[in-house]
């Protein structure tokens, strides 16, 4: 009886383990606004934001779920993408157009040739990134974080 009794304590332990991990995951997933998707053994039970947590259950997505329930938890992250090469490359064209452009001054402009880069690299390279964003959009990757 001692034996039987020992051995449904461990199982029942057992059990809490992997809930407990689940729901401390899901406790940073929710403090850092990550968007996850959660996988039973066949199929995917809910996707989406960490939004609320009851009890033994969190709310993802609008979706109530167990934490007995997961299997896997992934996160969504984005990889890629044009707009930092897009915005130095347009930065640096900016800036050199801006010490260009001070060149032709028709006065001393000691100093200006600088403020004169900067000014033009500034909006350059935030029009390269909004550029590079729409040419070559990031891809989205899955990453597991638990198990």
């Amino acid at each position: 009886m001692k034996v039987f009794c020992f051995m449904l304590t461990l199982l029942a332990l057992a059990s809490a383990v992997p809930a407990q991990e689940v729901q401390e995951q899901l406790r940073l997933a929710q403090r850092h606004n990550w968007f996850v998707r959660l996988v039973t053994d066949t199929a995917v039970i809910a996707q989406g934001r960490v939004q609320l947590q009851s009890g033994d259950s969190f709310l993802v997505g609008q979706q109530p779920v167990a934490l007995t329930e997961v299997q896997v938890i992934e996160r969504r992250s984005n990889v890629g993408g044009g707009w930092k090469p897009g915005a130095l490359l347009d930065g640096a064209v900016g800036a050199t157009l801006g010490l260009g452009l001070s060149q032709l001054c028709g006065y001393e402009c000691d100093g200006e040739a600088v403020k004169i880069a900067v000014v033009m690299a500034i909006p350059a390279a935030a029009i390269g990134g909004v550029l590079g964003y729409f040419i070559n959009p990031p891809s989205h990757e899955w990453t597991r974080v638990w198990p």
